[in-house]
């Protein structure tokens, strides 16, 4: 084919051309080219890792919770009220048993006053323990008044000076308790519970 071709068109250039495109080594025009992979995509695929699902426990008061507020209230106004009364009967009343049922009506709302205070909050056993410093002081004042009838108007008898002690004992542990009755929303306990892959867990916090 190469010296038929310099014949034909007699001259060696041309028989260069020919013999350069008939030794071309042929192109395949139906291969495929190799497709452009961009770098990011060659990166391993990112592993999901769920964050831990935290959840309260079912049946739980919110923090936001009023017992305390409730507690302070009711026990002040059971207090409050049984020293407004108590407090009118023995200073107002001439004869001695008016100022004994003064002193009767202060000692018991002071003793109650922890109690109702504890229990509006759910705290009833908490609360009975509070009312026991009121309560020794309100059966020692009816053991004096027992003994010494005239106990609160004989101010140079020993006596006299007892009652006072025993008034004392009644309202500041009545306050103590009611105090201690609003600090119920901090005792709340909070149950928290997380879970996740591979572990799960419950907290317990507060006050006891």
């Amino acid at each position: 084919m190469f010296a038929r071709g310099c014949l034909l068109f007699g001259s060696f250039g041309t028989c260069l051309v020919l013999a350069g495109s008939v030794r071309a080594a042929p192109v395949d025009a139906g291969a495929e080219r190799e497709a452009y992979v961009p770098e990011d995509s060659q990166l391993p695929p990112q592993t999901h890792v769920p964050s831990p699902r935290v959840a309260e426990e079912p049946g739980v008061p919110p923090e936001t919770s009023s017992r305390g507020v409730t507690a302070l209230v009711t026990g002040l106004a059971t207090a409050g009220a049984s020293l407004a009364y108590g407090g009118f009967l023995l200073t107002s009343g001439h004869s001695l048993p008016a100022k004994h049922d003064g002193l009767y009506v202060m000692s018991l709302g002071l003793t109650l006053a922890p109690l109702v205070a504890h229990g509006v909050a759910g705290e009833w056993a908490r609360g009975a323990l509070f009312s026991i410093a009121p309560a020794i002081g309100g059966i020692g004042m009816a053991m004096l008044l027992a003994k010494r009838p005239d106990a609160p108007i004989k101010g140079k008898q020993k006596s006299q000076r007892i009652y006072p002690v025993l008034i004392t004992l009644s309202v500041v542990g009545s306050a103590v308790g009611i105090f201690d009755a609003a600090l119920a929303d901090e005792r709340l306990p909070q149950v928290s519970v997380a879970a996740g892959d591979g572990f799960a867990g419950a907290e317990l916090s507060g006050r006891f």
